[in-house]
Order: structure tokens, then C-alpha cells, then sequence
């Protein structure tokens, strides 16, 4: 029988658990994160992982519409035909993607693997903004969620730049590199150190 190695296995578990995220977690709700944000995570071996939770509508206006109203850009949007809303929204995730890069001494590195809401889910968060926006009732703000990766390689980073666009602005960053342990078989408790 074959065993995965034990450096294997870590990243095949954290992959796991990326992709269990992205499918479950597209939409997060202002009581889990009350302002837009950012979160990168560096782990071992110089992979970092980078979530976003961002106000869709207005990145939106800003990027396929950006002479037109927010509240404006936000009914058109969440009018539009599904078919023609996807290219939109295909268009200006990828445009999002290329403009967001981990800047480290100097060199750009692109992120990777990008976990986006679907376009069907993106219309429908958009459907769900308008009508407080037209009504002027309160409603919780939710933000849509993505994921992606940067893998730089080497040692541990102690300094670099997040380079996001300008529509994905203003948002809370939050960066870290938390301390990984391997959890052995068995059920000796785990010694934590914060």
C-alpha cells in the first residue's frame, strides 16, 4: 500500500481544505467580517494564500461601468440576462486577477488558482443589494468571497507588498504567518503558543 510522504501531505490537506472553503464560503455576512478585506497567509515553504471579501456591486461600477451611478450600475447589473451578465462578470474577474500580485524584493509574482463566486451567484448577491439601495431599508451587508494562491518557493518572507486593484479598494489587510505543527496519531494534546 502506498502512504503519502509526510511533506506531501500537509499540502494535499490544505488543498482540501481550500477547496471545501471555496465551494461552502462565497458569500460571508457583515457578522463575520464587518468592513471589506484581505487576508494573505503565508505558510512553510513559501506558499501564501490570499482571501478576499470585497463589495462586489461597487467593483463592478467601478470596472464594466464606470460612468454610470452606483445605484444605477447596480439595477443594470442585476437585470441583465444570466448569459450576458457571466461574460461581464468573466471579464472583470479576470481583470481583477491580472492586476493583483505579491510583490517580493523587487519581483512580481502573480496569484494563482483563483476560486471565484459563479456568475450566477455574483447576479444574485447583486439582486439582493438593490433592493435596500432602492427602498433605503437597512439590510446586513454580506461581501462575496474569493480565494487565491501564491507559490514563491524558498525561505520564510519577511517583507513584501499586496498589490490589489484600485476596484477592490477600500478594504481591512490583514497578513500573517501563522505557526504550523504536525499532529501526530494519537490523542496527546497539542501545545499552542500565541
Amino acid at each position: 500500500m502506498h502512504t503519502p510522504t509526510c511533506r506531501a501531505l500537509p499540502t494535499l490537506v490544505w488543498a482540501l481544505a481550500l477547496t471545501l472553503q471555496a465551494l461552502l464560503c462565497q458569500v460571508v455576512r457583515a457578522h463575520d467580517s464587518p468592513l471589506p478585506s484581505a487576508t494573505l497567509v503565508q505558510r512553510d515553504g513559501g506558499h501564501f494564500t490570499l482571501s478576499l471579501r470585497w463589495d462586489a456591486a461597487r467593483a463592478l461600477q467601478l470596472t464594466l461601468l464606470p460612468d454610470t451611478a452606483p445605484t444605477e450600475a447596480l439595477a443594470l447589473l442585476s437585470a441583465m440576462e444570466p448569459e450576458r451578465f457571466a461574460k461581464h462578470w468573466e471579464q472583470a474577474t479576470r481583470r481583477w486577477a491580472e492586476h493583483c500580485a505579491l510583490l517580493i524584493q523587487g519581483r512580481s509574482h502573480k496569484a494563482e488558482r483563483w476560486s471565484w463566486p459563479t456568475a450566477s451567484d455574483a447576479q444574485a448577491w447583486l439582486q439582493r443589494q438593490l433592493m435596500p439601495q432602492l427602498t433605503g431599508a437597512h439590510a446586513d451587508h454580506e461581501w462575496l468571497a474569493a480565494q487565491a494562491e501564491f507559490r514563491i518557493g524558498g525561505d520564510a518572507v519577511t517583507q513584501a507588498q499586496l498589490k490589489l486593484p484600485a476596484a477592490l479598494r477600500p478594504l481591512s489587510l490583514t497578513s500573517l504567518r501563522p505557526r504550523q505543527q504536525w499532529a501526530r496519531e494519537g490523542d496527546r494534546p497539542l501545545d499552542l503558543r500565541f
